[in-house]
């Protein structure tokens, strides 16, 4: 009589397992699935980071008289919806951007630095060497405060050879100190170690 009231609650179980499943088949795969607290990337914010496969990048080295340059290459670029029933916000729209440095120092033995924005106006640097690391490394709306091991100094434009740079935002984090621009990406970044990288050349697709 056990047996078969165990085999009994156990095909009851499979029964809700298999119902639950055949639901989440069903569950909306377009962006507008009707969740409320819908949270979408500000385009204003990707301006600052996000380029499409093919843009590419020119450092130079600025603190040595030594010629030594980085090439950095966007490899891949991809976003997607992300859905819960259960936690606000119920979608969220995430932006991934791989870039491939050729210099050591930038990225250990060629790996790639990978950008991911995971929230809307929260940018995150994951990196196979070199040191741009660190979460929330930049954020939006502006603040300027601290987030971590990260802080948002000021937005004041600086001069690099070839010009002038404005909407430039300028951030302490792990490794030193970065300037990125509005529409270019990262335009300059000081090292604690003392080596300065500065934006040359670029490449950039919308």
């Amino acid at each position: 009589m056990k047996t078969t009231f165990r085999i009994i609650v156990f095909l009851l179980f499979m029964s809700v397992i298999l119902l639950m499943n055949s639901n989440c088949d069903k569950e909306p795969i377009n962006p507008n699935p009707g969740f409320t607290d819908t949270l979408f990337q500000s385009h204003e914010f990707l301006d600052y980071w996000y380029f499409e496969e093919g843009s590419w990048w020119i450092y130079k080295r600025t603190d040595t008289v030594a010629e030594i340059y980085d090439t950095a290459i966007v490899t891949r670029t991809w976003n997607q919806f992300i859905f819960s029933k259960y936690f606000q916000p119920y979608c969220i729209e995430r932006y991934y951007m791989d870039v491939y440095h050729t210099s050591e120092y930038l990225a250990k033995d060629g790996q790639n630095i990978n950008y991911e924005s995971n929230q809307q106006g929260v940018l995150s640097v994951n990196y196979g060497g070199g040191y741009l690391g660190g979460t929330n490394f930049f954020w939006w709306p502006l603040e300027f405060k601290s987030v971590g091991y990260n802080t948002m100094i000021d937005t004041i434009a600086i001069n690099i050879n070839p010009g002038t740079y404005s909407n430039v935002v300028h951030i302490r984090s792990t490794g030193g100190y970065y300037w990125i621009s509005k529409n270019f990406g990262l335009v300059k970044l000081n090292s604690y170690d003392g080596e300065t990288w500065e934006l040359i050349s670029h490449h950039l697709i919308r």
